[in-house]
């Protein structure tokens, strides 16, 4: 599925569950006022999703990052979930 800021269901059933993690490349995650660090880190920590351990950090490859949700399902608070997380890696462009 391409990213989007548009909403679409996949019209799984209800009692499906899932997780994802998106895989970033060029983004700042070390230093101040990165990805990982202060406010970021508070708003990423905040809706559950969970940053990558050095291992899979080093997985991504230097000036990537790795996020990983929590249990989601088909609605549309969880698809606005991955939305703004998307959006909250934008912020953080590795320069």
């Amino acid at each position: 599925m391409k990213y989007t800021k548009d909403f679409k269901k996949l019209c799984l059933p209800d009692f499906f569950k899932f997780g994802i993690e998106l895989e970033a490349f060029n983004v700042k995650t070390k230093g101040i006022n990165s990805l990982y660090t202060g406010e970021s880190a508070k708003y990423i920590n905040d809706r559950n999703w969970h940053m990558a351990t050095k291992s899979e950090e080093s997985l991504v490859g230097k000036g990537g990052a790795e996020l990983v949700s929590p249990i989601l399902k088909d609605t549309q608070s969880d698809w606005q979930s991955i939305i703004e997380i998307c959006e909250q890696i934008k912020k953080y462009p590795r320069k």
